[in-house]
């Protein structure tokens, strides 16, 4: 008897980056998961003719343009809103710049259908260009420090541990989950997002599951530059966001996270006018797109 697998929808968001988006659905269509379809929803991006021209592209996915790059959360709710509005049973959130094995999405959803409760499967993720190198594999957010650990197992573990952060890197997400939760926070912009909807799934009683057998590689930080002052601020500043709405104690936490910047500074991983602009920009509630950086 032949048993129909649930229908799960991945959500691409694409900014500037046609060629990664090209490459991760081809890896995709070449997974072997029977039932499910895919959504690119394009930011705005300058290069936005080239994909609405691709046949392979709109012969393989639904294209959906927003209006205007409002950030990360912003585009994958677009695809999200439609994907519920077309009956999924599960949609899964997946960077761009992957490449993903064959079973990948067969092991996520395997695990979400026996983990009774689960909000929220992801898997092991190695960067794209060294893949040796783990970038996450498992996580969780520290409600006292503010700080996140993406790395919490290393390659000799195996199976599904319960976790309290997945990286928006990969996140297939029940629609359950999304019913009970909602939409990713918008007034990020850029990073941290996904941690808010962990600790918002966290705090619902619904569980974050990790599984050693699902693997994509990641082309780390194509669209955003690594440890940019682009990226430093969005991750700061939102970091601080973070404290402010799920920290334990968060005297503390601020104290320690300014003094992980000190250290960054010195270890030229953080320059100190970012910082200034992520701190001034937190204490007057800036959110969503900063003022500084318009991409």
């Amino acid at each position: 008897m032949n048993i129909q697998r649930p229908l799960v929808y991945i959500i691409l968001v694409n900014y500037n980056g046609y060629l990664d988006t090209v490459d991760c659905v081809k890896s995709i269509l070449d997974n072997d998961y029977p039932n499910y379809k895919i959504i690119i929803v394009d930011n705005a991006s300058a290069d936005r003719d080239t994909i609405l021209n691709d046949t392979f592209l709109t012969e393989n996915a639904d294209i959906l343009l927003a209006g205007s790059n409002d950030g990360f959360s912003s585009g994958n709710n677009i695809g999200i809103k439609c994907a519920m509005s077309k009956g999924c049973e599960y949609v899964l959130l997946l960077n761009n710049d992957t490449i993903v094995e064959k079973n990948f999405l067969s092991e996520l959803v395997n695990c979400a259908e026996s983990n009774p409760m689960t909000g929220i499967v992801t898997g092991r993720i190695y960067c794209y260009y060294d893949k040796k190198t783990l970038w996450y594999s498992g996580g969780e957010y520290n409600r006292a420090n503010g700080l996140t650990n993406q790395v919490l197992f290393d390659e000799s573990v195996k199976g599904e541990k319960e976790v309290t952060f997945a990286s928006g890197c990969m996140m297939l997400i029940s629609n359950n989950c999304l019913k009970k939760i909602g939409l990713l926070g918008e007034s990020f912009f850029l990073y941290s997002e996904d941690t808010d909807y962990c600790c918002r799934v966290n705090d619902s009683g619904m569980k974050i599951i990790w599984s050693s057998d699902s693997v994509i590689y990641h082309k780390v930080s194509a669209s955003t530059g690594n440890n940019s002052d682009f990226q430093n601020y969005y991750m700061l500043r939102n970091n601080l966001y973070m404290i402010q709405s799920f920290g334990s104690n968060k005297k503390i936490a601020y104290w320690k996270r300014r003094i992980q910047c000190i250290k960054d500074i010195i270890k030229r991983r953080l320059n100190i006018r970012t910082m200034h602009w992520a701190y001034a920009d937190f204490h007057k509630g800036i959110k969503g797109k900063g003022i500084r950086f318009n991409k």
